[in-house]
Parts: C-alpha cells; structure tokens; sequence
C-alpha cells in the first residue's frame, strides 16, 4: 500500500493520476479519478488493538484543524 498526498489546491471533480513502478520491471499506469472535498475525518487510537466483552479501554481522540 502507498499514501499519496493530495494537494490542497486540487479542486473537486475529475483528475488523472499516472503511477510509475522501477525495479526489477518497469511498468507506468494512469487511470481517472475522482476528487471530492473531505467533510470530516476522525481517528481513534486505543491502548490496544482487541477487548474482550466487558473490558474498559483507555482512548484518544483527535480532531484536525477544520
């Protein structure tokens, strides 16, 4: 999996992303994409990544700079 950072100048609506991979093979892709504007995004950590029923849970919460 890759992360891609999208400018924050990109408007909404349709755009095309080309993908270049160099290794042992070279391939380069490119496909339509669709931008939309993110509403809201929230993202929860927790102490642990499983409870069992009836656990208590210690938890963060982040809210970004809207």
């Amino acid at each position: 999996m890759a992360s891609l950072a999208v400018p924050s100048t990109l408007s909404a609506g349709k755009a095309e992303i080309e993908v270049s991979v160099t290794g042992a093979i070279t391939h380069t892709s490119t496909a339509q994409v669709t931008v939309e504007a993110k509403s809201l995004s929230i993202f929860i950590q927790t102490d642990k990544a499983m409870y069992k029923p009836s656990q208590v849970g210690r938890w963060l919460h982040l809210y970004p700079q809207l």
